[in-house]
C-alpha cells in the first residue's frame, strides 16, 4: 500500500523531499541525528520495497563501505586514542566517528536514490519537470543516471555469477589475499565494461525514439494530476520536510 502511494505521488513533490534529505546528510549534524535519518529511510525502504529494498542497495556498496571503515580512521587524528600499539596511536575516537559518519551518509544516499528510482515512473518524471519549463535533455540525463546505475549493479551481479560458474568448485580463492582477489576481479570488471559498451547502440536508439536532438517541440500522451491532486501532494511534501527539519531546528536553537 505504501509503495502504491509513493508510485502515485507527484514526482516534483517527491523530488523536493529527496533534495531535502540529501542536504541533511551533508550537514554537520550529531552522529545520533544522522543515524536517525538513516533509520527512517531504511524503514521506508523496508515497508515500500520489502527486505530486498534494503539488502540489495546495501550489498552493492558493501566493498566501498569496507574501504571507508578501513582507510578513514588512520587519517583522522582528532579525539581520544582508541587503538594504541607500541606507544603509537593508530586510531582515535574522532577517526571512528568520521568513518561511521561517512558510512551512514553514503548508505543513506544510496537507499534514497534506490527508493526514488523504484517508486517513480521515468516517463512521468520527465513529463512533470518538462511541463515546469526545465530542459528536456537535462531531465532525461538525470533519469538515465538514476536508472542506469542500478542496471550496472545488476549487470555486475550477473557477470560475477557467470564467472563463478565457469571457474567451478576448484577455482575458488581460499584465504585472505588482497592481490589475488584484485587479480580475480579484473576479468569481471572487464566483462562488465564490455557489456556496458555493447549496450550503447541500444541506448542511442532509445534516445532517438524519445526525440533527443530534435528541434521540434515534444508532445506527450501522459496525463498529470489535476491542480487539486498536485497541491495535495505538495502539501504532504512540505509537511514531511518540516518533520525532517525538526532535529535541525533543535540543534540551531
Amino acid at each position: 500500500m505504501i509503495r502504491r502511494f509513493l508510485e502515485q505521488f507527484d514526482p516534483r513533490a517527491k523530488f523536493m523531499v529527496l533534495l531535502t534529505y540529501l542536504t541533511l546528510f551533508f550537514l554537520p549534524l550529531p552522529l545520533f541525528t544522522v543515524t536517525g535519518y538513516l533509520a527512517a529511510i531504511v524503514f521506508m525502504n523496508l515497508i515500500s520495497l520489502g527486505p530486498r529494498g534494503v539488502i540489495r542497495p546495501f550489498l552493492s556498496i558493501l566493498p566501498i563501505l569496507f574501504l571507508v571503515l578501513l582507510l578513514t580512521p588512520p587519517f583522522q587524528r582528532e579525539g581520544e586514542p582508541f587503538i594504541v600499539i607500541g606507544g603509537h596511536i593508530l586510531v582515535t575516537t574522532g577517526g571512528i566517528n568520521e568513518a561511521l559518519r561517512l558510512i551512514i551518509r553514503f548508505s543513506g544516499i544510496t537507499l534514497l536514490f534506490y527508493l526514488f528510482a523504484n517508486t517513480t515512473n521515468a516517463d512521468l518524471f520527465i513529463t512533470s519537470f518538462y511541463r515546469m519549463g526545465m530542459p528536456f535533455n537535462l531531465v532525461l540525463v538525470v533519469t538515465i543516471a538514476m536508472r542506469y546505475i542500478p542496471h550496472l549493479t545488476t549487470l555486475y551481479r550477473e557477470v560475477t555469477d557467470a564467472h563463478s560458474l565457469r571457474k567451478g568448485p576448484d577455482g575458488t580463492i581460499r584465504g585472505f589475499s588482497p592481490f589475488r582477489r584484485v587479480k580475480a576481479l579484473l576479468p569481471v570488471l572487464t566483462s562488465v565494461l564490455i557489456q556496458a559498451i555493447r549496450q550503447i547502440p541500444v541506448l542511442s536508439m532509445a534516445l532517438e525514439c524519445r526525440g533527443v536532438g530534435r528541434r521540434v517541440k515534444r508532445s506527450t500522451y501522459l496525463e498529470l494530476k489535476n491542480r487539486a491532486g498536485v497541491m495535495a501532494d505538495f502539501s504532504v511534501s512540505l509537511l514531511t520536510i518540516l518533520i525532517l527539519l525538526v532535529p535541525l531546528i533543535r540543534e540551531v536553537v
